[in-house]
């Protein structure tokens, strides 16, 4: 009996001993500034001021700067040396850069005494720095090769000269970078527009006894990547690149065949494929984003030249069959074309989508605008024979490439606001932005 109560003795002793030394208490920290909905610039300082302790000891004290739903950060992560059970934050923190979005975002400061957690939250409200216009540039021909020019106040200057052929263009304002393909004679090149030099280059990779075709490229600001595509008589590709030149995503297209256009939906990539010789078969190809494989395609009476999204399973496919321009509707469900709309005669050379029920075409006998819903097919211009268009979302502005003209249309009325000259005819137009 005695022997248990001195057994029961020195639990009782242990057991308090282990909860005299057990960390039950987290850190404490006040955050004094910047105060709760403080206004700051993106691409600026915030000034950060806080005092952090705890009853022991500190192991670490962190800081960061992320979106509401903790997805996005939008500062460094910064860790602060500590020498004690203390510590005075007073620290200068960059919030955000060019393409941080106006909203609501969250100071987060983060302590931990080797048991206990503790995180203090503080909303600040970030501006975002405004979108401002930079430059109109054209690519124009120019001998055999072409050239790159841009609009000072009435007049083109050139800036850019290549000596190879030219298949497309395409900018991107997120990375201020220019991209141009060749088709036969090219390459695929990056052009930076910050330091105004070639990033890198890419050529076509095709067996040798073919020759390399650069026909389609575009930049998709959502994706953040950069699309082109080459052919041979052997092997069609669809290839997605990084801004810094990185091939990362490859789709293997119908033997014979480039995508002369693409879209994205949700879950696909699709694509218009042509085929590169006389006689072959077109295809509207739907490939997974998982996986690059193909998902299904149909063929196509007609060559697409442009495809945009009208809803979850519906697209407004244009082209031509032969010198006859084609616009229909597709259905994905059906997996097949159930609306042609009558387009006057001539081909169809270039198309831009204003919003899902609204599009302005580029025809043989002028500017043609749709309205898909009630089916609405009217002038904008008569005679103008615009090879190439540009819709500047921005400012809801419309540019028409005709012949050695660039002419500046509103484009719901088709009003003319302005037009340009250029030493040779038109290739494609692009706006520079900040961002």
């Amino acid at each position: 009996m005695k022997s248990f109560t001195l057994y029961g003795i020195l639990f009782c002793l242990l057991f308090s001993a282990c909860r005299k030394n057990k960390d039950e208490n987290p850190p404490v920290i006040n955050i004094s500034s910047p105060l709760k909905n403080s206004t700051v610039n993106a691409d600026s300082f915030i000034h950060l001021k806080a005092m952090v302790s705890d009853d022991k000891k500190l192991e670490y004290v962190t800081c960061k700067v992320l979106s509401l739903d903790g997805n996005s950060q939008i500062s460094e992560s910064i860790n602060f040396a500590i020498t004690g059970s203390q510590l005075t934050i007073d620290q200068s923190i960059l919030v955000g850069d060019l393409h941080t979005e106006s909203g609501t975002y969250q100071i987060i400061v983060e302590a931990f005494d080797g048991t206990n957690k503790k995180k203090l939250y503080s909303e600040i409200i970030v501006v975002e720095i405004p979108r401002v216009f930079r430059k109109m540039m054209v690519l124009r021909k120019s001998g055999t090769g072409f050239a790159v020019d841009s609009l000072v106040v009435t007049s083109f200057v050139n800036f850019i000269n290549r000596s190879n052929d030219f298949s497309s263009a395409s900018l991107s304002n997120y990375y201020q970078q220019l991209y141009f393909a060749g088709k036969t004679s090219g390459v695929l090149e990056c052009y930076d527009l910050k330091s105004n030099s070639v990033l890198w280059t890419a050529t076509a990779e095709l067996p040798s006894s073919t020759v390399p075709l650069f026909y389609f490229n575009n930049f998709y600001k959502n994706d953040l990547m950069f699309w082109q595509s080459t052919a041979s008589t052997s092997f069609g590709k669809l290839r997605a690149y990084s801004p810094t030149g990185t091939n990362y995503k490859t789709y293997n297209m119908q033997t014979n065949n480039f995508a002369a256009c693409m879209t994205t939906t949700t879950a696909h990539i699709v694509v218009g494929e042509v085929p590169l010789t006389t006689g072959g078969t077109s295809y509207l190809s739907y490939y997974f984003k998982t996986g690059f494989g193909l998902n299904f395609t149909t063929p196509i009476t007609f060559k697409p030249l442009k495809i945009f999204v009208l809803s979850d399973h519906e697209l407004v496919v244009l082209g031509n069959n032969g010198t006859q321009g084609e616009l229909r509707i597709y259905d994905s469900n059906t997996n097949g074309f159930w609306e042609q709309v009558i387009i006057p005669s001539g081909k169809i050379y270039d198309a831009v989508q204003l919003n899902n029920d609204e599009y302005v075409i580029a025809h043989e006998s002028g500017l043609l605008r749709f309205v898909h819903s009630p089916a609405n097919l009217v002038n904008l211009t008569a005679g103008n024979k615009a090879q190439v268009l540009l819709l500047d979302e921005f400012n809801g502005t419309l540019y028409a490439g005709e012949g050695n003209m660039v002419k500046v249309y509103e484009p719901v009325t088709g009003l003319l606001a302005g037009s340009y000259t250029c030493i040779d005819s038109v290739k494609a137009i692009l706006r520079q932005y900040n961002k």
